[in-house]
């Protein structure tokens, strides 16, 4: 036997299909050990150890220990590229080599290799499980900076507006967060559940008088330190019609001549509604005043002459008119002097006239 110790055979071992051709060569190397060699043998097929990601470069993870006759050399053989984030130096210390994140890598599972300094070198393996512990290294994140929302003015408090929504990528207290309103345009408006994130009205909301609203939502961590990110939500209150139009004046008063042509325009009325389009549009109506339609208005509040007029028939109208934007009215007055124009012939009282003259003469 000690003519061959030391030395090495090489040869390939081929699986032949029976039915084919086709064949497979498998090379075998194998290494007749001197009776003093001793391979390399670990203390444990096993190693377990766990580091927090926030460690500095360099940090020890722990140590592996390999037992033979002669030096040993360790050294990593996975073929994964995870095994870059850590080296082993020769006294078993597994060392970090760059930083860690447990958000994109929480376990490693690495082959180490322990092998004498002869050549061929003895070699021995063992599986290492490196787990990485979790610290808060991050704030929770909103979908998005800005949420929008469109809530009807005449909503009842408790309306639900809109939702919120954060993730923390942290385990643990250190992802476990809550949500709170850290700045309002208008104070005491709105409110948001702590652990939904559910945005809900808590008051009366009117448009003519805030017509958007602007908070900032923030979600707050539970770890140590504590982080928190932030997101802007916009509100804006929807028109709805709860206004009724209004006259510019309480009455108005105007006056044409009797022999104005219809069409004629006599005077304009003018009413507004606070709210907006379509609910702002009004109409006016001529309700009371005028039995035979001497007058009309138009849609842009025009009051104009309908039919011919005749002052010494009527010279005085008071009309009462309407302005409504489909569910609600206003009034207001609207007094009309007809002016006399000369349209009238004179006329004798009497058509004839009877006398008598009497002439005394001297002779």
């Amino acid at each position: 036997m000690s003519v061959v110790e030391n030395e090495v055979f090489e040869f390939f071992i081929r699986a032949k299909n029976k039915n084919t051709l086709a064949h497979f060569d498998v090379p075998v190397e194998i290494y007749v050990m001197g009776a003093a060699d001793e391979p390399p043998v670990f203390d444990q097929p096993l190693y377990r150890f766990s580091i927090v990601e926030d460690c500095a470069v360099s940090t020890v993870v722990g140590t592996v220990s390999a037992q033979s006759n002669g030096s040993i050399v360790y050294r990593f053989v996975s073929d994964s590229e995870s095994r870059e984030d850590f080296a082993v130096n020769s006294s078993g210390d597994i060392i970090t080599v760059r930083p860690l994140d447990r958000e994109a890598h929480e376990m490693y599972e690495l082959i180490l290799r322990a092998e004498t300094r002869a050549s061929p070198p003895l070699v021995a393996h063992s599986r290492l499980l490196i787990h990485v512990g979790d610290t808060n290294d991050n704030a929770p994140r909103f979908e998005t900076d800005q949420y929008v929302a469109v809530i009807a003015e005449g909503s009842p408090p408790g309306t639900q507006v809109i939702q919120v929504a954060a993730v923390d990528a942290d385990l643990g207290l250190n992802g476990q967060f809550y949500y709170v309103v850290t700045n309002e345009s208008v104070p005491g408006v709105f409110v948001c559940d702590s652990a939904t994130g559910s945005i809900s009205v808590t008051g009366e909301l009117d448009r003519e008088s805030v017509a958007e609203y602007r908070l900032i939502v923030g979600a707050v961590d539970r770890g140590v330190p504590r982080r928190s990110s932030v997101t802007e939500v916009v509100v804006t209150v929807s028109d709805e019609n709860d206004n009724a139009p209004m006259f510019l004046h309480s009455s108005y008063s105007g006056a044409v001549n009797e022999d104005a042509l219809p069409g004629t325009i006599i005077l304009v009325v003018m009413a507004t509604d606070a709210d907006v389009a379509p609910n702002n549009a009004v109409t006016y109506h001529i309700a009371r005043g005028d039995v035979l339609g001497q007058f009309g208005v138009r849609r842009s509040g025009e009051i104009y002459v309908n039919k011919l007029l005749d002052r010494e028939e009527q010279a005085h109208y008071q009309l009462t008119v309407l302005a409504t934007d489909g569910a609600h009215v206003a009034m207001t007055t609207v007094t009309i002097n007809i002016l006399d124009a000369n349209d009238n012939a004179p006329v004798c009282e009497q058509v004839s006239v009877t006398d008598h003259l009497f002439v005394l003469v001297t002779l």
